[in-house]
């Protein structure tokens, strides 16, 4: 789900629901240093404003795990989150 669907079904802004959800400062840090501020799939320079994106399964227990997060611009980060039958026609669109 989206901050923006979860905000609607809690009621409350997507900004806050961002704030709960997304990672502490100190992992966010630390993410922004493992990819030296670059976008991990397209390179482009983000620094502190990129988006920390989530891979693999969502544990609640391994949900801020710093290894299963990367650093992405907005259009990848948007891409990401796609679903997968859009991503394929999009691929093969010629």
């Amino acid at each position: 789900m989206t901050y923006q669907a979860i905000a609607i079904k809690a009621g409350i802004s997507r900004q806050r629901v961002q704030q709960l959800l997304g990672p502490v400062p100190a992992t966010r840090r630390f993410v922004v240093r493992k990819f030296g501020g670059r976008c991990n799939r397209c390179g482009i320079y983000v620094g502190k404003s990129g988006h920390v994106h989530h891979n693999g399964d969502l544990d609640v227990e391994n949900y801020d795990d710093p290894h299963s997060l990367e650093l992405l611009c907005i259009g990848c980060h948007r891409i990401a989150h796609l679903p997968e039958p859009y991503l394929r026609r999009r691929r093969y669109k010629g």
